[in-house]
Order: structure tokens, then C-alpha cells, then sequence
């Protein structure tokens, strides 16, 4: 079971490279990324069961104009199973209902996430004529994350317990069937893309031009004998899998620009050759257009 990496955190790594993020947009992503390796070790611990078990991801639905995201679900015929991936780290404590880092600092309380995602996701299937129990809990990932002053009764799962909780997961559910249809309706309905993303305003002109390194993200690149060779790394990958992979970059971060052989061989920058720009987007995409016009596109792009 492969966890599809969010476009959110794409571009904000490309970006990371290219262009001046604010110390607000810095500290965006390093939550959204330590989220992300959160659900990533849920997807992972779950993997043995994916064959099995009907496993949904990261998935945005909206409901009587409500847009919420839910990081997991596990759909069998009977029950539902509603995950919220929490990436914690260090020690945090409840009191009166109010979370609470060590250092006396108030947090947003997760579970108030949690109640919002079962309501409304129990709205939005009674509305399709699914009456099914949902099980919610917050799933705490982090090895290093403590919790003092919770209660037995919250619909939490420490780290010590995820363990334990899955094996007895398992046992329940070994001979319980899939909702098949219940699922294809989620599947149908869940959302592309979150309205809630902070993506920082950047033009073109704005953002660093240049090759960076596959694996360290540097600009220092030398070109010897069709290998692009990293100054900083030493990492070496050859001029045509760097260009797409750069073509890659800006389609992601200019979605509505036209892929041309004039502005990837401008925002590549290092390659000397438009021929040889011309040739990687034409063997790996659809070429549009006819003579100055022409540009290259996704095949799935093409109606």
C-alpha cells in the first residue's frame, strides 16, 4: 500500500530550493511534512492487511458545505474505522478538557477534530442511506510522544497501545467482509484537493531557475558526459531523467503555464542543448500545436 505524497508538500519542496519562504511558510511545512511521515507509519504498519482490508487514505469530502479531511478509514461491512494521525513529540498534558504542551503553552485540542470528522461523515452517509457505527480514535505515532492527565475513556490510542490495538483489530475483523459498496461511494465522492492549503503567492519571475540535485536539492551541478554530477552530494543522474524530473518540478508549481521547449530550456538553465530538451518532452509527453505553437502535455491531460 503506496501513500500518494500530497501536492501541498511538492510544491513546498520545490519551493524550499527556489524561492524566499517567510519563517510562517517554513514552519507550515515542517508540520505539514512531520504529518505526513505520521500517516506514512500508519500506512505502513497496516501494510500486511491491504489486500484484505478495504484502506482509504487522506481522504477531503465536504458535506453541507463543510469540507473535512480524514487521514484513514477502514471500511468493513458492519463498522467503520475513522483514524486521525497525530505526529506528536514530547510531553504534553490535559487539564479541564484543555490540552497543554510541558511547557504550559495551550494546543488546539484534537479531538474537537475528530468529533467534527464522525459527525459529519455520519451526515453525509445516512444521506446516501448508510446507517453503519463509526469507531473514531486519534492515533498518537511519535515513540517520543507522552501524554499525563488522560482519562481511560478518550478515544485515544497512545503509542504503546498502537501495537496491542492492531493485533486486536486484526482478531476481530479476520473472517469480517468489505462494504464494497459503501466504499465506492466514498471513493466517488472524496475530493481532489483541500480548500484549507497555505500555498505562498510566487510568479515565475519570482523563483530560482536551475537544475537541483535529485537528492540533496543543490544548485551546484556540473554537466560531464551526459551525467549531471552533484558538487555538494556527489550524486549523479543522467541529463534526460534530470530534465524530466525538472519539467516535473515547474508543471507542479506553474500548473497553467504551457510546457514549451523555450521555457523549460530557460528554467533548466544548464542545458546548453534545446535539441536535447525537445527530444526528453517529446518522448515523454504528448506534443499540441504546430510549428512556434507547439507544446507538450500529459496524455491524461488530453479530453
Amino acid at each position: 500500500m503506496i501513500m500518494t505524497k500530497p501536492e501541498e508538500i511538492n510544491i513546498f519542496q520545490y519551493l524550499e530550493a527556489r524561492f524566499n519562504l517567510s519563517e510562517g511558510d517554513r514552519l507550515y511545512y515542517s508540520n505539514l511534512l512531520k504529518g505526513y511521515k505520521g500517516e506514512q507509519l500508519f500506512v505502513k504498519l497496516l501494510s500486511d492487511q491491504a489486500e484484505t482490508w478495504t484502506i482509504l487514505n487522506d481522504v477531503i469530502l465536504e458535506w453541507n458545505n463543510a469540507t473535512f479531511q480524514i487521514d484513514t478509514l477502514i471500511i468493513f461491512r458492519n463498522k467503520i474505522y475513522l483514524f486521525e494521525i497525530k505526529n506528536y513529540e514530547g510531553d504534553y498534558y490535559i487539564e479541564n478538557e484543555i490540552w497543554y504542551t510541558i511547557s504550559n503553552k495551550e494546543i488546539k485540542n484534537p479531538l474537537l477534530q475528530l468529533t467534527r470528522c464522525e459527525s459529519l461523515l455520519r451526515q453525509l452517509l445516512q444521506h446516501y442511506g448508510f446507517r453503519i457505527p463509526i469507531e473514531s480514535y486519534i492515533i498518537f505515532i511519535n515513540l517520543e510522544f507522552t501524554l499525563f492527565h488522560a482519562t481511560t475513556n478518550l478515544p485515544i490510542i497512545l503509542p504503546t497501545q498502537l501495537k496491542r490495538y492492531l493485533t486486536q483489530l486484526k482478531t476481530a475483523h479476520q473472517s469480517t467482509s468489505s462494504n464494497h459498496k459503501l466504499a465506492k461511494l466514498i471513493a466517488t465522492l472524496r475530493k481532489d484537493k483541500s480548500p484549507y492549503t497555505k500555498i505562498p503567492t510566487y510568479t515565475y519571475e519570482d523563483v530560482k531557475k536551475g537544475i537541483t540535485c535529485s537528492a540533496c536539492s543543490s544548485f551546484e551541478i556540473k554537466i560531464i558526459k551526459r551525467q549531471l554530477i552533484c558538487m555538494h552530494c556527489n550524486y549523479h543522474e543522467h541529463i534526460d531523467a534530470a530534465i524530466l524530473r525538472s519539467t516535473r518540478q515547474f508543471k507542479t508549481l506553474f500548473p497553467d503555464k504551457k510546457i514549451t521547449t523555450k521555457i523549460i530550456y530557460d528554467w533548466c538553465q544548464i542545458i546548453d542543448s534545446r535539441k536535447t530538451i525537445r527530444r526528453v518532452l517529446a518522448n515523454n509527453f504528448t506534443q499540441l500545436g504546430h510549428a512556434k505553437s507547439i507544446y507538450y502535455v500529459d496524455s491524461s491531460e488530453i479530453k
